[in-house]
């Protein structure tokens, strides 16, 4: 619809009353008066509103409104996308943002815009591709001058560390700051060899893995793939990730391009058994799938896990992993088994050469494409446990198969960690059948030279099993670490507790001056001290170096116990539910030194005046209030 003859009156009026604001300097009346004539203009003629927008973006400009005047010009755009006019206007002020990518954008599609037109006008041309020469030179001269600022500062080494540490969202974040970041973030093959899917929402999980892959070059691979579930994910989406990952880690042919680790974390679940079970077949296929390459292998899942495996058998099908982790939890239970049809690829080992002799049909360039538990033969069970690596074994409610005497020596080992190992049951596919299970005596600990930390808890012993493991030899004293929580029969450890430093009960510094004990921490949460244990566990303390961390957590320690404790490099003590320590006998042990106390559930240091004393004196006090505190010492102790 055209205007009337009295509106295209006024608004003539209004648009000449801008422009003469707008060429007297006067840009806000200026803009007042445009902002009044486009409104009136609503039902006018497109050419009319692109003019008045143009002329406000330019006095939005004038006016250092470069935002609100580049949104002017994206309106203009919007209007007329075949008119140079806006994306002139857009590049201008894309370059004095210094933007210049953008910048180099606009000015080459408005150049376009003017060939495309059939009416040529070099002039504008020329001046065009003037002001675009001058743009790429500005951002070369900021490179250059960035650059060394940069890397004085900061090296790109240590850059490209502090970037690996970002999750994805923040990555990308950072490659939008500066151009040269994004180059280097690019640039970094490092940066993009680990993956990590962990969003809470699962709508984008396939888009952000394809985005990754993409940055990777030819001869590049993965090495690190982490994925955390989340609740909100329905169970097709690890089928869905997990196939489309082994579909292009197949493809991949160079020598080092292969997944070395493997990390999958499901802490809790709202599917049903059946679906957890079938995503749960879908990781362990593709782990194995992987297997000839991984070095690092961690899950965790949401229930008690069944392995049909002997330990022995288990580590030597993955021959080259130096660390193990698995962690199951929960009443239900589920069986270490592959999803018979979970799309099975070939994946190409990282050394070719060394994998003959192996039982496998053409091993030399793939792993068996038929997957199943039991794919080794004897000869190759034998050769990989002998070239056995492991230095981290973390097992926690996880039943593996009788090894039936069967042990394996595990040279380079450095931690071991059981929780709940005890007897447990194993499922068949015929049903369940229980048996007992010994779930150290598939390791021969005797050859361990490296051990370093022990940790065992909710574990049922033999007298045999503590003496294979806490008397091996003179290599146990470099033990630097020692958990024994909740175990069964833990008093049994009491009476082999010096032997770890292999130092005699009538041990005196004038015996062994040259021993080099490394034991720091020692916990024994749990422990019931009684007319037997408590009389060790003090000559333990008393005779041991010191220690930097320990843990008496719900052991009753009472004050005979405390005043065995060595002062001199302890830095963290837990006295959590140790009801009957009192604050006189913590207050030789409240030095400078001590970094973190907890105190929480002592009933005996209540008071505001106890806990502001030793607030002053140690680094980190954790204190609460206990069960059966009383009501005015309570009101005291949160008075603050």
């Amino acid at each position: 619809m055209s205007e009337t003859p009295g509106l295209k009156s006024s608004l003539t009026r209004i648009f000449e009353r801008g422009i003469i604001a707008f060429k007297a300097g006067d840009y806000p009346r200026a803009i007042r008066c445009f902002d009044q004539a486009i409104q009136a203009s609503s039902n006018g003629s497109k050419t009319l509103r692109i003019n008045l927008l143009d002329f406000r973006a330019a006095a939005k400009e004038k006016n250092n409104d470069l935002t609100g005047s580049l949104s002017d010009s994206k309106k203009v755009i919007d209007l007329s996308p075949e008119s140079p006019k806006g994306y002139i206007c857009a590049a201008r002020l894309f370059n004095k943002m210094d933007k210049f990518g953008a910048s180099t954008k606009m000015f080459e599609l408005a150049i376009t815009r003017i060939t495309a037109s059939g009416k040529k006008n070099l002039p504008l041309i020329e001046i065009l591709q003037a002001e675009l020469q001058q743009v790429r030179t500005r951002e070369q001269n900021c490179m250059a001058a960035w650059k060394p600022h940069f890397l004085s500062k900061m090296p790109v080494e240590i850059f490209t560390r502090v970037i690996s540490w970002l999750d994805t969202k923040m990555r990308l974040c950072c490659m939008a700051v500066y151009v040269s970041w994004r180059q280097i973030i690019l640039n970094a093959p490092d940066l993009w060899s680990t993956l990590s899917l962990n969003s809470y929402y699962h709508h984008n999980l396939m888009t952000e893995a394809r985005y990754w892959l993409q940055h990777l070059k030819p001869d590049q691979q993965l090495h690190t793939l982490n994925i955390t579930v989340s609740p909100t994910w329905p169970s097709s989406k690890i089928r869905d990730i997990l196939t489309f990952l082994a579909d292009r880690l197949s493809k991949k042919s160079a020598p080092n391009a292969c997944l070395r680790s493997f990390s999958f974390h499901q802490a809790r679940t709202s599917w049903g058994i059946a679906d957890l079970r079938r995503s749960f077949g879908d990781v362990i296929a593709f782990a194995y799938l992987n297997r000839e390459n991984l070095t690092d292998l961690a899950i965790r899942v949401p229930a008690a896990i069944t392995c049909p495996l002997t330990i022995p058998y288990f580590l030597a099908t993955f021959p080259l992993l130096k660390a193990l982790k698995l962690q199951g939890g929960g009443m239900s239970y589920l069986c270490w088994g592959i999803s018979p049809d979970f799309p099975q690829r070939a994946i190409p080992h990282s050394n070719p050469e060394d994998n003959t002799d192996s039982g496998f049909p053409n091993s030399s360039n793939s792993i068996n494409r038929n997957l199943h538990l039991a794919c080794l033969s004897e000869t190759q069970q034998a050769r990989n446990l002998s070239n056995q690596k492991l230095e981290i074994l973390h097992i926690e409610q996880v039943t593996f198969d009788s090894s039936q005497g069967e042990q394996v020596m595990l040279a380079f080992l450095r931690s071991i960690s059981l929780l709940s190992a005890s007897t447990n049951t194993i499922l068949h596919e015929q049903g369940l059948a229980l048996q007992k299970i010994d779930p150290l005596s598939a390791i021969d600990f005797t050859l361990s030279p490296k051990l370093e930390n022990i940790v065992l808890c909710n574990v049922n012993f033999v007298q045999k099993q503590w003496d294979q493991i806490l008397v091996v030899g003179p290599a146990i004293a470099d033990i630097e670490r020692l958990r024994l929580n909740d175990s069964g029969n833990i008093s049994q450890f009491m009476s082999h507790f010096l032997d770890l430093a292999n130092i005699p009960l009538n041990w005196s510094p004038q015996d062994f001056p040259d021993q080099l004990f490394q034991l720091d921490s020692l916990s024994v949460a749990g422990l019931r001290l009684e007319a037997t244990t408590e009389p060790l566990l003090i000559h333990a303390l008393t005779h041991l170096p010191p220690l930097v961390k320990l843990d008496l957590s719900s052991t009753r320690a009472q004050e005979e116990v405390l005043q065995a404790i060595k002062i001199n490099r302890l830095k963290h003590l837990n006295l959590n539910d140790c009801f009957d320590v009192t604050f006189s006998s913590i207050q030789r042990l409240a030095t400078p030194n001590l970094e973190g106390l907890d105190i929480g559930g002592c009933e005996l240091i209540s008071t505001r005046e106890m806990i502001q004393w030793l607030v002053e004196r140690v680094g980190s006090v954790a204190w609460e209030q206990g069960p059966r505190l009383p009501l005015q010492s309570s009101r005291r102790l949160f008075l603050d």
